[in-house]
C-alpha cells in the first residue's frame, strides 16, 4: 500500500533530507530510457545516491531560471487548474509506494478520491508554444507521468502546461501498464544494486 507523506511540505528542510539517497520520479530519466532502455547515466546516478546515503548531505543540482521560474509560478497554475477542473488538488510532500520507502514521488498535486494526480509544467514560451502546438504528452516527460503512475498505482495523472498570459493545455495520461513492468523491474533492480553497493562500502 503506498505511503503518503503530509507531515511536511516539499521544499522544506525535512522534504529535503527525506529525499537523500532516494530515487524521486524525475530520477528515472537516469535509470532508463524513454524507449525503456538502460540509460547510459544509471552508473553516474548511483553514485550519486551513494554519495548521499553515507555522507548524509545533498548533492546540489544547479537550478536554472526558467527551473526557478517554474517553482515561483506553480501555485498560480495549480489554482488555475483548479479551477479549470471544478477540483481542489492536494498538495502532498511525498508518496512512496510502500512501507519500505525506497524510492518516492513528488507530486505538484493529487487527487486521491479518483486516483489521479497532476503534474504541473510552467516553461519559456517558446518551449510551451512548441509543445502545445503538437498536442500531445512530449517523450521526455513520459517517464516521470508513467513512473508516478508505477509508484500509485493509480489510473491516471494529468500534464498541466501552464504559461500565464496564455491559454494552457491539459492532458490526462493513461497507464501504459507494458512501460509501467519496464520500470518497475528497473527501479527494482536499480535499489537493490544501490543497497548492494552503499553495503560494500560501508564494510571497506
Amino acid at each position: 500500500m503506498i505511503v503518503i507523506e503530509r507531515s511536511f511540505i516539499q521544499g522544506s528542510d525535512a522534504w529535503m533530507d527525506a529525499r537523500l539517497g532516494n530515487m524521486g520520479a524525475t530520477g528515472l530519466k537516469k535509470i532508463i530510457t524513454s524507449k525503456g532502455e538502460r540509460s547510459k547515466s544509471r552508473e553516474k546516478y548511483m553514485w550519486e545516491l551513494a554519495e548521499e546515503c553515507i555522507s548524509g548531505e545533498r548533492v546540489d543540482s544547479f537550478q536554472t531560471y526558467w527551473t526557478k521560474r517554474g517553482l515561483r509560478l506553480e501555485p498560480e497554475a495549480r489554482k488555475v487548474f483548479n479551477g479549470i477542473m471544478g477540483v481542489e488538488a492536494e498538495e502532498v510532500a511525498m508518496i512512496y509506494p510502500d512501507e519500505k520507502k525506497e524510492y518516492h514521488i513528488s507530486p505538484d498535486g493529487i487527487l486521491e478520491d479518483q486516483k489521479k494526480g497532476v503534474e504541473i509544467k510552467c516553461l519559456s514560451l517558446e518551449v510551451f508554444d512548441k509543445y502545445k502546438s503538437k498536442g500531445v504528452l512530449p517523450t521526455e516527460f513520459k517517464l516521470q507521468i508513467q513512473g508516478s503512475l508505477s509508484v500509485t498505482g493509480w489510473d491516471s495523472w494529468y500534464w498541466f502546461l501552464y504559461y500565464p498570459e496564455l491559454t494552457p493545455m491539459l492532458l490526462e495520461i493513461e497507464r501504459d501498464e507494458n512501460f509501467i513492468k519496464i520500470i518497475k523491474a528497473e527501479t527494482n533492480i536499480f535499489i537493490r544494486e544501490l543497497n548492494q553497493l552503499i553495503e560494500r562500502l560501508k564494510k571497506e
